[in-house]
């Protein structure tokens, strides 16, 4: 029998087994199943609901299928050797076909030597902060690595967007989707 220092010898293995259950059980309950109040247009029926309730949950669900759109949008549109920069990967890098370059770094090592921006990337002429989020897409490297297309909220190419910005002659606009943190997530693509 295993003991467990402070249940002396009143806990046997199947004590301590039950209590990692419950303990397990206590944190998973914060998750629960869809109770039918969200229409997931025929996707499984067992979803996890998010802790900090149903509007935070639609707003996820939602920003996945903003990113799983534009991912199906660009295998249509692209070749399967483009690059498309994107800063949450996760659904799109899912979806994309393409090759895909993480500019947080997290799956692209390389831009890592980015990072951190220079004050540059995260203010205006006047000192305004550019960007709502802490990530902020470098402009070196968009401008180093010359990805066929970036992909993103404008909270987080704010500073690519800037008036007179070489971003803005150097690409165009391809597709606009849903909102993804407040703003549109936006297709660019490299003119060549």
């Amino acid at each position: 029998m295993w003991r467990v220092p402070w249940c002396g010898d009143s806990c046997s293995s199947g004590g301590t087994a039950l209590l990692a259950v419950a303990a397990i059980l206590c944190s998973a309950s914060r998750y629960r199943i869809n109770t039918g109040q969200i229409d997931y247009a025929g996707r499984a029926a067992v979803l996890p609901q998010h802790p900090w309730g149903p509007l935070w949950n639609l707003w996820e669900t939602q920003r996945f299928q903003e990113y799983r759109a534009a991912a199906e949008y660009l295998n249509n549109a692209s070749r399967p050797d483009q690059v498309a920069l994107i800063s949450e990967v996760g659904v799109f890098g899912y979806y994309f076909k393409g090759e895909v370059l993480d500019s947080v770094g997290l799956c692209s090592p390389e831009a890592l030597a980015f990072y951190p921006p220079p004050e540059s990337d995260t203010r205006d002429t006047e000192g305004n902060s550019l960007a709502k989020a802490d990530t902020i897409v470098p402009t070196l490297l968009v401008k180093e690595l010359a990805p066929d297309f970036v992909v993103d909220s404008r909270v987080y190419v704010a500073n690519l967007l800037q008036p007179g910005s070489w971003f803005l002659q150097e690409y165009t606009e391809l597709a606009w989707f849903g909102t993804v943190w407040g703003e549109p997530l936006v297709i660019y693509k490299r003119m060549e």
